[in-house]
């Protein structure tokens, strides 16, 4: 009896004990989860705060660096507008030196087509100047004529009538320097042309209605010779 008794005892004893230790253990975890709850939230607060600080500092940093971008776009359009501004400037002024180019190139080729037509109006001119000499004038007018001969002896008195020697020997002569033939020849007029070894007359041809005017001076023994031919009006 006793010793089932003192079993019991000891059996409640070793109870005891393992129901005490394990009472303290989770006393003991009881505070070390408590002091997890305080002490781990503060520190999550804290953690929180800081990551909400570094946060907002990246935030301001990306703000900061997102600036000086858009202020660089900024920048960078304004150079290209600058740019476009100044190619436009050079294409306008290319542009204007063209026309300034071109207007001078039509310029000088105007002047060029001016002087062009000044000349060939001169030389119309002349060559009409010297068409109107050569119808006034013979066409043998340039020749070097020569006394067409005489039968009349000196001294020599010149005679300007219709049936004389003289007027004979002058109609030749005024058609060795025309090229009319006698025959074809009118004569309209026949006298002195200031001294008594110069004559004149003026003659016409019969077919083409062409009219001369004749000088004619003497040359001792060898007759009449024709020193100028005029184309009468």
């Amino acid at each position: 009896m006793n010793s089932s008794r003192y079993q019991k005892r000891g059996k409640r004893r070793k109870t005891n004990v393992v129901l005490n230790v394990l009472i303290g253990v989770i006393f003991v975890l009881i505070i070390v989860v408590g002091s997890q709850l305080i002490f781990g939230g503060s520190g999550s607060k804290q953690q929180a705060s800081k990551v909400d600080s570094s946060q907002q500092t990246s935030n301001s940093a990306a703000q900061d660096s997102k600036q000086p971008a858009d202020s660089s776009g900024s920048n960078q359009d304004q150079n290209q507008q600058g740019t476009s501004s100044d190619q436009n400037t050079s294409d306008q002024t290319g542009s204007d030196d063209q026309n300034a180019s071109s207007d001078q190139n039509a310029s000088e080729d105007q002047n060029a087509d001016s002087e062009n037509s000044q000349k060939n109006d001169e030389k119309s001119s002349d060559d009409q100047q010297a068409k109107d000499e050569d119808k006034n004038s013979s066409p043998a007018a340039q020749s070097d004529w020569k006394p067409v001969g005489t039968s009349q002896s000196e001294p020599h008195t010149a005679t300007y009538q219709k049936d004389s020697q003289d007027w004979a020997e002058m109609k030749k002569a005024m058609s060795s320097a025309t090229g009319i033939s006698e025959s074809n020849m009118t004569v309209w007029f026949i006298g002195n042309n200031g001294s008594p070894n110069d004559a004149k007359g003026t003659i016409s041809d019969k077919t083409t209605k062409e009219k001369y005017k004749v000088s004619l001076h003497w040359v001792t023994n060898e007759g009449w010779q024709p020193v100028n031919v005029e184309k009468a009006n």
